[in-house]
């Protein structure tokens, strides 16, 4: 029996063929989240490149200041919050479906 993973349209799906090929699981998952709006990611993050590249910083107003206060926090971690994905249910999800590829790959 084998299996396979495929992202689309946001839905991770794991197919598995041998006795009923038909089989699906689906599941709303930090990894569907993260590939639900890559598109988006990649402009925004252009843009905030674009604006590392002017020397311009993202900033707040935290209560009691008032001044702007930088964000100290990466790209990546600025659109992992927009977008609401759990960074470390990300990794533990990738790290699972690798685990689970190279269980296949020896049996």
């Amino acid at each position: 029996m084998g299996y396979l993973l495929f992202v689309y349209g946001g839905i991770v799906k794991y197919r598995h063929w041998g006795f009923d090929p038909m089989a699906e699981i689906e599941a709303e998952t930090e990894i569907s989240k993260w590939a639900d709006n890559i598109d988006d990611r990649r402009v925004i993050s252009s843009f905030l490149e674009w604006l590392d590249g002017k020397r311009w910083l993202v900033a707040e107003y935290p209560q009691g200041y008032h001044t702007p206060q930088p964000i100290n926090l990466t790209h990546h971690m600025l659109l992992d919050r927009y977008f609401e994905v759990d960074n470390d249910k990300l990794e533990s999800e990738r790290r699972e479906v690798l685990d689970e590829a190279r269980a296949l790959n020896k049996g």
